[in-house]
């Protein structure tokens, strides 16, 4: 993969720049490259007035998420903390927060406002972080979201963050080689119908899959194409759409590998 080479190289470059200088410069550099990672995993439950927990019927705000404090290089721990933050402070029933407590202030003043008082529905948002090292200079952040603010059913959905070594997030362009989603597209179709149970003749739209298509990028209903959400594994590349995205609600999470 051309990520991989790249962070080789890099890594490579910087020790034989280093063996020219003075000493502590190079004790410097070696002792910043062996940095470990170290992170703090954050619990924050809070629930409207000081509901009691036992009682399944509350409304409520759960966030838990990782913090780097230390990562073999600055900006790495940059961009992992600022992707996580991002998404935990993300704005919801579009309202914008600077913080947790702002977050859950403003969500808790909407209940108020919407709810029936006499017999109010629980809400709910949590919203789960989880980081992965997967070696060989990948980091990925799985970003999960479950809400319910009425309605007939929970929303949730995930996306996921991957990054090089050095803090640059890849994307699968960068991993693949070019025109790579028109070579995979048949393969990728036909792994998608097994794991879906769709029949090989059967036009994907009919099976309910792919209705949603985006004609200004000249797509066509029932037209198979790549998600933008893709999780790097050891085993390959993990691809899922998120609801709504290629089907209908009931059709839940779709996933290939």
């Amino acid at each position: 993969m051309r990520y991989y080479i790249v962070v080789s190289l890099f890594i490579m470059v910087i020790f034989h720049a280093c063996k020219n200088k003075p000493d502590s410069n190079q004790d410097q550099t070696e002792i910043t490259l062996k940095k470990p990672l170290i992170v703090e995993n954050i619990q924050v439950d809070t629930c409207y007035l000081g509901c009691n927990k036992k009682d399944k019927n509350f409304t409520y705000i759960s966030i838990s998420y990782p913090k780097i404090k230390q990562a073999p290089f600055q900006t790495l721990m940059d961009s992992l903390n600022l992707s996580v933050q991002n998404f935990i402070l993300a704005p919801f029933l579009e309202v914008k927060s600077n913080s947790i407590t702002d977050l859950s202030s403003s969500f808790f003043k909407q209940f108020d406002k919407m709810n029936d008082k006499s017999d109010p529905m629980p809400w709910y948002l949590e919203r789960n972080v989880l980081f992965k090292d997967l070696g060989n200079g990948i980091y990925t952040i799985v970003c999960n979201e479950n809400s319910f603010v009425g309605g007939a059913h929970p929303d949730f959905f995930s996306l996921f963050v991957n990054f090089d070594s050095l803090g640059n997030a890849l994307q699968i362009d960068d991993l693949l080689i070019a025109n790579w989603a028109h070579d995979l597209s048949p393969i990728a179709e036909r792994n998608f119908r097994i794991q879906q149970n769709i029949h090989p003749e059967t036009p994907l739209d009919e099976a309910t899959y792919f209705v949603f298509p985006d004609e200004k990028r000249g797509e066509k209903m029932g037209q198979f194409k790549f998600p933008t959400n893709f999780l790097i594994k050891n085993e390959g590349i993990y691809f899922m759409y998120n609801r709504y995205e290629i089907a209908p609600s009931s059709n839940g999470i779709s996933e290939f590998c």
